[in-house]
């Protein structure tokens, strides 16, 4: 049989395939290359076997191009002769299989004499069964595919438990088996079962598989009939996963998406607690002090071996249990999407006081952090907002009050001086007297001011001489001829704008100016000085 451009479901409950040559004459008893073959070229082909009894010739099943899962039948292969020497029940063109273009998805059936779970068709240790099946061999040497069950075999780790759990909706609900593994339940969910929670063409409300109850658990694999089935048969609805360490949902626009990604494969929802230390260095140095008190969650959903990325539009939506440190209030605590490279990313969410969690809703799922950030005049979008977010996380600058930060506001000499006082860990605390009298001792001490008119406004080229000489008054080649104003800079900060603009701290104001003159504000100066901490 040769599959292509097609989605085919076999059920041979009376019959099945059979490649062996049976007739009396020349040829009797050789085989064919195979029972079942997904061809190459056009559109990814889909088959699933149900059951039937299958017997080829070298191989049963050939995946050349798209996904073959198999939920029962049995089967057997005669090896085929030279020179092809093929002996797998089962099989992948290799590339297309580490491509993952080719795919075998393997939930029941016996196999004889072939492993499903351990084999050498792509290479050493193959296994073709879904997350959360085993294969068990029986003394003739017939291997049967199962759902894990209690003291199973599988492959290694703690012994699954299976148990019970609920599923519902607005129209109904039912209980459920799962196997517990690993930190990962796997839900197994019959077809009647699903019909007691959608129906055909009703907006059933949100289905929600609630596993959270199950302590140490933070995945979930929930099984591709029920993604499948939920998106084809109920209207507007979606997919909610609880777990202990939260709950994923797919509105009906998501779980689309989810459907069409994952196709037959099994979907596993995760969320779970990154310890600080394993962060990227640039993700730690976003956050700072703050990390101490930061939860960073990583959240999750794969099919095929692959994260699954675009959600079509539609929206996820993340709840995370959290109790707030003592003192925190509730009203500043914000959630960031960490990026590798430590850019940070404000998302729209609140912490709820009655679910005692925090709830957010997202396009893109990765690391974030939930911290508190109280700073109401720091809007989100702004271009400043992960440099103000990395100068208050790593205490350069503090606020101008418990709540307002001041962006737009300029930044005067005492404020500088203060700031890199701190920054060269300096106590800049003062009992009485004039707040900056610390910060400005130290910047005279140190020669990187001579301490005169703290309360002015600093000006960007006063700024780039300030971070030059804390710098060492290094060597510098940077060049200011390409900016129109140049003249403008006064001799004693000609160097240090050279050098600010050579290492990329001082950048222009977009009409080919570099405004030496003008005065800095404290977003732009929070700029600076997070790019200045990273050189």
């Amino acid at each position: 049989m040769y599959i292509q451009d097609a989605d085919v479901t076999l059920k041979g409950s009376t019959g099945g395939i059979d490649c062996l040559d049976k007739d009396s004459g020349e040829g009797a008893g050789t085989v064919g290359p195979y029972c079942i073959n997904l061809g190459k070229t056009g559109a990814p082909a889909n088959l699933t076997i149900e059951s039937g009894v299958y017997h080829g010739g070298g191989t049963i099943v050939n995946v050349q191009l798209g996904t073959a899962t198999i939920l029962g039948g049995s089967y057997e292969v005669t090896p085929f002769p030279e020179p092809y020497n093929l002996n797998f029940v089962l099989n992948c063109i290799d590339a297309n299989y580490e491509a993952e273009t080719a795919s075998i998805i393997v939930k029941g059936g016996t196999f004889k004499d072939f492993n499903p779970s351990d084999n050498a068709a792509e290479g050493a240790d193959t296994n073709f069964c879904a997350v959360g099946y085993e294969s068990v061999e029986d003394p003739a040497g017939t291997w049967t595919v199962r759902v894990i069950s209690s003291g199973g075999g599988g492959g290694g780790g703690s012994s699954p438990t299976q148990i019970t759990v609920p599923v519902s909706s607005d129209i109904g609900s039912t209980n459920v088996t799962a196997n517990v593994s690993d930190n990962t339940a796997t839900v197994a969910v019959k077809d009647e079962d699903i019909e007691k929670v959608i129906s055909e063409g009703v907006n059933t409300g949100s289905v929600t598989i609630d596993v959270s109850s199950l302590n140490d658990v933070s995945s979930a694999v929930i099984p591709s009939n029920v993604v499948n089935a939920i998106n084809e048969k109920a209207a507007d609805t979606g997919l909610t996963v609880a777990l202990p360490t939260g709950n994923v949902g797919l509105d009906s626009t998501a779980l689309a998406a989810l459907a069409e990604a994952a196709g037959t494969a099994d979907v596993t929802m995760s969320i779970q607690a990154v310890e600080p230390q394993t962060l990227s260095e640039s993700q730690q140095a976003v956050l700072g002090d703050k990390i101490e008190n930061a939860l960073v969650i990583d959240v999750s959903i794969m099919a095929n071996g692959n994260a699954i990325s675009n959600f079509g539009g539609g929206s996820v939506s993340i709840s995370v249990p959290y109790e707030p440190p003592e003192g925190v209030d509730t009203s500043t605590l914000v959630v960031w999407y960490l990026a590798d490279d430590g850019t940070i990313t404000p998302v729209e969410g609140a912490y709820n006081p009655v679910t005692k969690s925090f709830e957010f809703s997202t396009s893109h799922l990765s690391s974030y952090a939930l911290v508190s950030f109280p700073f109401t005049d720091v809007v989100t979008g702004k271009w400043y907002y992960s440099f103000v977010a990395y100068a208050f996380n790593n205490n350069l600058f503090n606020g101008l009050s418990t709540t307002e930060f001041g962006p737009n506001e300029t930044m005067t000499r005492a404020m500088l001086m203060t700031v890199l006082a701190r920054n060269a860990k300096v106590d800049t605390a003062v009992a009485s007297g004039v707040w900056y009298e610390k910060g400005m001792n130290w910047a005279k001490e140190n020669g990187i001011s001579d301490g005169s008119n703290p309360q002015d406004s600093i000006t960007r080229e006063q700024l780039a001489t300030m971070l030059y000489r804390y710098a060492g008054s290094p060597q510098t080649s940077g060049n200011v001829s390409a900016f129109n104003d140049a003249s403008k800079i006064d001799d004693y900060a000609t160097t240090a704008m050279k050098w600010g603009v050579e290492m990329g701290l001082i950048q222009g104001m977009g009409d080919g100016k570099l405004a030496p003159l003008d005065t800095a504000t404290r977003a732009e100066v929070a700029a600076i000085l997070t790019r200045f901490t990273k050189i």
